[in-house]
């Protein structure tokens, strides 16, 4: 008892002291000192009373009942390490009823001790043995936490409060204008607006100076919100002298150079007056210490500042949201808008872009800028859309109204920086335009534009890159070979996704395979290097490259060299899975190499991680990942544009080499009619052997008639080229053929194209018996039944 009566003795003295030295608590704008100091012995006596539950429970351990002897015990428990018990007060805190009352004594308890104590209660992770009493606890913790947190957040940002301290900052005390200040401290940005809201009403009176002295001594937490005054949301908005003035002088005391892309607008934008360009460029320089007849052009920092948003070089705080207070020209708002990483590059990136052009329109760079980044963050959210559907109406009249010019150069740049949305994007936009000029070879000789986009390795780049050739008023140079070559490989790709596995051990063949077929994946095994690069080189189907254990480390890199120098597959993720002693090694030698990764062998038998792990892969190189519809869809397409070619609407463009391709599309029911039309305007002794091979084919069904019509065609154009064996198979086939006229009938044209012997035609001459004339009444019969 001695203790207690000591400790009594003592925080009475504390008392005494504090009603005279410590800040008086939330005085009203018409309150005495008086109730002052009434306020601050209420605050003081919370800070006893937990005092006091502390020492209460320590020497009786009473069962709590108050949320201050609750938090006592909480405090208690854990500090002796019987994290359990504290769990069980932890639950009775948290289910005390009523709510509200609970977390007005919660505010109070941290209004004296701070967030740290309850914060400390998330470090904690195992409460308890008990699984039911762990999460519990762990749930309690969260749902404290996050009462706790909304109702700091309702009282810190509440207007009356807020709007009451403010009035106080010009209290006739000291003591009021002190805590006014303090609790305005504690309020941080939330007060921000109203602050503001005050420095546009108060001009010219003692309060305006009140504010300014405030605005000079919160924490920099202010500075954000108080930023976006800077810009005018409209010209009348931004011909307010007193409140930008204020606020510029307000930043330069503060020395906050946060306000540095905020000020090369100001400095030259015709909406502002002459005395705000002038504040401004008096406040740069003395930022960036020189004289203001020196300050870069603002369009060059603007634009400047819009390309590190856009390559993501600005310094934006990761893993937390970005707040943005917008400004109406009259009010800021009280509630920020939180932008992900993300979502803030794209705003200050174009927000800068957009500056930089204000200042001067036809200034090129900041036009490129702003349009590769407007496309890349537009498009990039649904890329595997961009060739399905078209783009909003405002974005293809944007596209198709701007200078081609401009098309030109802002692709050119997507296709140096990997910036596939804008370069899909561009290469349409050209390629609607009929623009030959973005499909030329450069003065080297070495692909540029739509042709340079043929070969970049992106599967979507590269079907919009032969859409658009195929759309130009005449044949692009060096193009025709390669836009064949790209159709056909988009013709015969799976609907399913595949990854290329090679150099894997034997004995893992199968457990690598399941792993594939695990993250949904259709496993392709490659015997060799060379085996990579054909079967890469046949189709467009491959989404990922896994590699193994049993790739040598001297052939790693003559490997890897080629497979990032490849123009279909160079940019696809490659996994290399090697035991634990070899990582170290294999990081060292594919560090140079774009999405290369290394990854212990045990991955693969994790298929949560691996998926993971290869989903992280493909997003990282630009989305590579060609969606189900999306394959399918392309393969349509690129049959559809060699069916257009082989009818002559593109003149130029040989399809022999797509030929393998186009038969193999035949065998596919939904592409058959036209993959066999194709054949039929293909020259050569091969389409020709291709197509009675299918006209003979029993499993094309009714199908067979249009092989055999196709057939005919060739054989008329060209001339016989079949074997004795396939023209006696199609003869044989014209007898038996007797349920499918159409069929007979293509058949029999085939076999007119033969060129019979006089023998022969004769031996069919004497076989023929012509149909026999309908009798009379059963024509009239038939006549009636028609009628």
């Amino acid at each position: 008892m001695s203790s207690i009566i000591a400790r009594a003795a003592l925080t009475a003295g504390l008392l005494a002291s504090l009603l005279v030295l410590a800040p008086p608590a939330c005085p009203a704008q018409d309150e005495k000192p008086e109730e002052v100091k009434k306020k601050a012995a209420n605050e003081l006596a919370m800070q006893l009373l937990l005092q006091r539950a502390d020492e209460e429970y320590r020497t009786f351990f009473r069962r709590p009942e108050t949320v201050p002897e609750f938090w006592a015990a909480i405090k208690f428990e854990v500090g002796v390490g019987k994290f359990d018990l504290a769990a069980l007060h932890l639950k009775g805190l948290v289910q005390k009823q009523p709510a509200e009352e609970v977390d007005k004594e919660l505010l109070k308890i941290e209004n004296v001790e701070g967030m740290s104590p309850f914060l400390r209660l998330h470090t904690i992770r195992t409460w308890s043995d008990i699984p039911a009493v762990q999460d519990q606890a762990l749930k309690d913790v969260k749902t404290l936490l996050d009462r706790l947190t909304a109702a700091l957040e309702r009282h810190l940002g509440d207007p009356q409060r807020i709007g009451k301290f403010i009035k106080n900052l010009d209290a006739q005390t000291p003591e009021e204008r002190l805590f006014a200040f303090v609790e305005l401290k504690r309020s941080r940005e939330r007060a921000v607006p109203y602050l503001v809201e005050t420095l546009r009403t108060s001009v010219g009176t003692p309060m305006h100076d009140r504010v300014v002295q405030a605005l000079l001594k919160l924490d920099a937490e202010i500075v954000p919100p108080l930023l976006e005054v800077l810009k005018a949301a409209n010209p009348q908005d931004a011909q307010d002298l007193d409140l930008r003035l204020t606020i510029l002088d307000v930043l330069k005391r503060r020395a906050d150079k946060r306000a540095v892309p905020y000020l090369w607008h100001l400095t030259s934008a015709m909406i502002y007056p002459v005395q705000i360009q002038n504040k401004a460029k008096e406040v740069l320089a003395y930022f960036l210490e020189t004289e203001p007849t020196r300050l870069p052009i603002p369009k060059v920092a603007l634009t400047e500042l819009a390309e590190r948003h856009y390559q993501h070089k600005a310094k934006i705080p990761a893993g937390r949201p970005v707040q943005l207070w917008p400004w109406d020209g009259q009010k800021l708002a009280t509630k920020p808008v939180l932008l992900t990483p993300s979502q803030a590059e794209e705003f200050f990136g174009l927000r800068y872009a957009r500056e930089a052009l204000d200042l001067d329109p036809k200034y090129l760079p900041a036009q490129i800028a702003f349009m590769s980044l407007m496309l890349e963050r537009t498009l990039g959210p649904e890329l595997d859309q961009v060739l399905l559907r078209p783009a909003g109406p405002k974005l293809q009249d944007l596209l198709a109204t701007v200078d081609a010019d401009l098309l030109i150069q802002v692709l050119e740049r997507s296709l140096k920086d990997g910036n596939v949305p804008a370069a899909i994007a561009t290469v349409q936009a050209l390629g609607q335009r009929g623009e030959t000029r973005a499909a030329r070879l450069g003065a080297d000789g070495n692909p540029r534009g739509i042709i340079r986009a043929l070969y970049f390795p992106n599967r979507r780049v590269q079907l919009a890159a032969a859409k658009a050739v195929l759309r130009m008023p005449t044949t692009a140079p060096a193009a025709p070979g390669r836009v064949v070559d790209v159709l056909g490989r988009f013709l015969i790709a799976e609907p399913a996704p595949r990854a290329l596995a090679a150099f894997f051990p034997a004995d893992k063949t199968a457990e690598v395979r399941q792993a594939i077929k695990d993250i949904g994946l259709d496993p392709v095994f490659a015997k060799s290097g060379k085996d990579i690069f054909e079967r890469l080189s046949k189709s467009a189907d491959y989404d990922a490259i896994l590699l193994g254990s049993a790739l040598s480390t001297k052939e790693l890199p003559y490997l890897l060299t080629n497979l990032r120098a490849d123009a279909d597959q160079g940019r696809l993720p490659i996994m290399i899975f090697a035991q634990k002693d070899q990582m170290e090694l294999l990081a060292s030698l594919t560090r140079q190499y774009r999405s290369v990764r290394i990854y212990p062998e045990q991955l693969l038998a994790a298929a949560p991680e691996l998926k993971n792990a290869v989903e992280a892969q493909i997003r990282e190189t630009g989305g590579v990942k060609l969606s189900p519809t999306e394959r399918k869809e392309f393969a349509k397409v690129a049959l559809d544009l060699l069916w257009r070619i082989s009818r002559g609407e593109n003149p130029g463009y040989d399809l022999h080499p797509a030929q393998d391709a186009i038969v193999e599309a035949a065998r596919n029911p939904e592409m058959t009619l036209q993959a066999l039309e194709i054949l039929g305007r293909l020259s050569g002794q091969e389409p020709q052997v291709r197509l009675a091979a299918a006209a003979l084919n029993l499993g094309l069904g009714k199908q067979r008639a249009a092989a055999a019509s196709e057939l005919n065609r060739h054989i008329q154009k060209n001339g016989l080229m079949l074997d004795k064996a396939q023209t006696a198979a199609l003869k044989e086939a014209y007898k038996t053929a007797d349920d499918d006229p159409a069929l007979k009938a293509q058949l029999a044209l085939t076999i007119g194209s033969m060129r019979l012997s006089p023998q022969a035609t004769g031996t069919r001459l004497f076989d023929f018996r012509p149909d026999l004339p309908m009798a009379p009444v059963e024509q009239k019969e038939k006549e009636k039944e028609e009628k």
